[in-house]
Formats: C-alpha cells, sequence, structure tokens
C-alpha cells in the first residue's frame, strides 16, 4: 500500500467535550494522520481544556484559534488552507460533534483509493449498534439497505461533506477551497457540486464509519405543490441564511431560477413557524433576494 501524507481538519466552536472526543478518535487511528484544529473564536475554554488534556503540545497536532467566529464555511476555509500548504497528500475534511468510530476508520478509506479524481467519505451513522445512517445516503434510510445497493463496498455517486470526507490535494488546485462567504449551512452542498462539475467522483465506503448525531431541530416536513417543505426552530439570522445560501445553490448548481418557487417556500415555511412569522417572512425574502444578486455582504445583526 502506498504511503499518504494525511490531515485532518478539524473546525470547531464551543463544543471542547465533543472536540476531544473527536481528537482523541483520531490520535487513536491505526493509519498515521496529523491534524489542524480551527477554534472559531471559542469562548467556553476549549484551548485550556485540549491544554489540560494534553492535545496541543502533541508533535502531530496544529491548533489555530481565530480573532473572530467565522462560521463553519470560514472556518473549513482557514483549516484547508492551513493543511494544504503544509503539503500534504489528502485532507480528512470533519466537524467537531463527529468521531471515528473505530481505529481503523481512515485506513478503509486508504484502501480504497485506486482511482484518481475521486473523493472518499466514510459512512456516516448515528447510532453505533443500529447501525442507522444519520443522513439518506443514496437513497437509503437503512443500513440493510446501504448494504443490498453497495458496489465493491461502496455507495457510488455520493457523500456527506465534512464528516469523514477524504479531499486529494489537487481538488484543491482545481476548485480552492471551502466557500467563506457562506458562514454557515449550504457550504458542503456548494463543495461537493463544484468537486463534481471538476471531474471529482464521490464514494461512500461502507466499512469506514463515522458519527455524527441527527439534527434534532425539525418541528414539522410536509409537502406541497410537489415540493418538500421543512421548518425548523432555529433563530432568525440562521432561517435568513439557510434560505440566502440553499437559495443560491439552486441557482448556481441546480440552474433553479423560479424566483415564484423561492418567495412560495419562503411563504410557507414563514407561515408555519412557530413565532415571529412576520419578521421570518422579512429575512425571508431579504434572503432569496441576497441570493439572485450574489450578495453576501449583508451583515448578520439580527441574532434574534
Amino acid at each position: 500500500m502506498k504511503k499518504y501524507s494525511i490531515c485532518g481538519v478539524v473546525v470547531t466552536y464551543n463544543r471542547k467535550e465533543l472536540l476531544l472526543r473527536n481528537i482523541n478518535s483520531l490520535l487513536n487511528q491505526s493509519y498515521p494522520l496529523d491534524i489542524v484544529i480551527y477554534d472559531n473564536a471559542s469562548t467556553d475554554g476549549t484551548f485550556e481544556y485540549l491544554k489540560e488534556n494534553r492535545i496541543i503540545d502533541l508533535p502531530n497536532v496544529t491548533y489555530v484559534k481565530s480573532e473572530h467566529n467565522l462560521g463553519g464555511s470560514g472556518g473549513f476555509y482557514e483549516g484547508e488552507k492551513i493543511a494544504y500548504e503544509k503539503g500534504y497528500d489528502y485532507l480528512w475534511l470533519m466537524d467537531d460533534d463527529g468521531y471515528c468510530v473505530n481505529k481503523d476508520t481512515l485506513l478503509k478509506l486508504i484502501e480504497n483509493i485506486n482511482e484518481k479524481k475521486t473523493i472518499l467519505n466514510s459512512l456516516v451513522i448515528c447510532d453505533t449498534e443500529k447501525m442507522l445512517p444519520t443522513f439518506n445516503i443514496g437513497g437509503c434510510k437503512t443500513y440493510e439497505e446501504i448494504k443490498t445497493q453497495s458496489e465493491g463496498g461502496a455507495i457510488l455517486g455520493v457523500g456527506n461533506p465534512y464528516n469523514g470526507t477524504l479531499v486529494p490535494r489537487e481538488c484543491f488546485d482545481e476548485i480552492g477551497f471551502t466557500d467563506q462567504r457562506f458562514f454557515i449551512y449550504g457550504d458542503e452542498y456548494d463543495f461537493a457540486a463544484r468537486s463534481k462539475k471538476a471531474g471529482y467522483y464521490w464514494k461512500t465506503i461502507i466499512d469506514s464509519v463515522y458519527y455524527h448525531p441527527v439534527n434534532r431541530n425539525v418541528l414539522k416536513e410536509f409537502s406541497l405543490f410537489g415540493h418538500k417543505f421543512d421548518v425548523k426552530d432555529q433563530p432568525i439570522w440562521k432561517w435568513y441564511l439557510e434560505t440566502r445560501n440553499s437559495t443560491y445553490n439552486s441557482i448556481t448548481h441546480n440552474n433553479n431560477r423560479l424566483i415564484a418557487y423561492f418567495w412560495l417556500r419562503v411563504l410557507v415555511v414563514s407561515l408555519f413557524s412557530k413565532d415571529k412569522k412576520l419578521k421570518r417572512l422579512l429575512y425571508g425574502f431579504l434572503a432569496v433576494n441576497d441570493a439572485f444578486n450574489n450578495n453576501f455582504n449583508r451583515p448578520i445583526m439580527f441574532k434574534s
């Protein structure tokens, strides 16, 4: 097996206990790797906690703390840039609230590096006993379906970005880093879409198991006029960002410029939200307008 230089890139913000679990799972991997931790200006004592647990001074760990919270997208942009400039063959991207389920999680990905222009992803689960997938992957909702539909131990053509995602450095040469303008939401979709446009093929390796919890903030889901909608329990500023970024992605990558659909989505979701319906409606319309005008410069001053 060819020896590759690997760097795990972990972005964190105020999740010091979960971050430590993640880092320990990386340090326990059977395939050696270095680690870059990009701290988005945490205020919960993350640095001191890592220092106390003897992580900071490890020779294969680089810890960088931002002066400001750049969001997940800004964190991945900076973390990727740091790791890329160190010259690694592959970057292994992940959030702070996930972790490698076993010590061979990375090795199973490495064993499948046999094609150029391929991005490999771990199988992301939310239950280590029942092996329940966290996300719908390739149309599969259960592990049994995943095994049935897999080919050569992989679900082909799909992956769950930033959850154990192994990216060759050549990909960054071609498409650049994560788009830091997103702040949160949609940056992973954009990165995957840009990589696919550049000819990169995604595979989810089912023996490379990575844990990530399920998002629990969905209040209700329903269909209307053939479209699926979900109403989430989230503050206005997050609603704005998710609406702007998902609209931008739909326009940019799916060539969907039917503005009536986006107005409908904003109207329906705002009306079914549990509070601040008019304010959500206003910022939803602002978000759609900003997406169509490629405006990522609106200050996030409405965190309520």
